[in-house]
């Protein structure tokens, strides 16, 4: 890809509901929710929303062609959008996969922790393996 999308973290108030059944309003407080969402912007995806995409297929096109997890945010809901520092895609070992980075061939970086590393797993102290 000749220019990189830009990577944004985008803080917004999404829609929410109160609980099923009846509600006294004296006794009910309403609580906002409040998401933070970071990916790729898709610029003028959808008119009157922010548009992040998770996932995308770097290529020579001037734009992202191929993507996957899309995000549309309503305008409306955005506090804020803060623009992340990208990572430099330039120095990707793309050789395992057939392809080639002509201009800095002493650059290298695994393209995925499979081909160059073991096996690694996370571990969340309030996940369990149990179903």
């Amino acid at each position: 890809m000749k220019i990189p999308p830009k990577l944004v973290c985008v803080h917004w108030t999404d829609a929410f509901d109160s609980s099923n059944g009846w509600i006294t309003l004296k006794e009910y407080t309403p609580k906002a929710t409040h998401v933070i969402s970071v990916g790729y912007l898709l610029e003028d995806n959808l008119m009157g929303h922010i548009t992040l995409t998770g996932s995308w297929f770097p290529s020579d096109e001037d734009e992202i062609t191929e993507c996957g997890m899309i995000t549309h945010i309503p305008k409306g809901m955005v506090n804020i959008v803060v623009e992340l520092t990208a990572p430099n895609f330039s120095s990707l070992d793309l050789s395992a996969y057939g392809e080639t980075h002509p201009s800095q061939p002493h650059l290298t970086m695994p393209l995925s922790p499979a081909l160059d590393y073991p096996p690694y797993e996370v571990k969340v102290p309030h996940a369990t393996n149990r179903p």
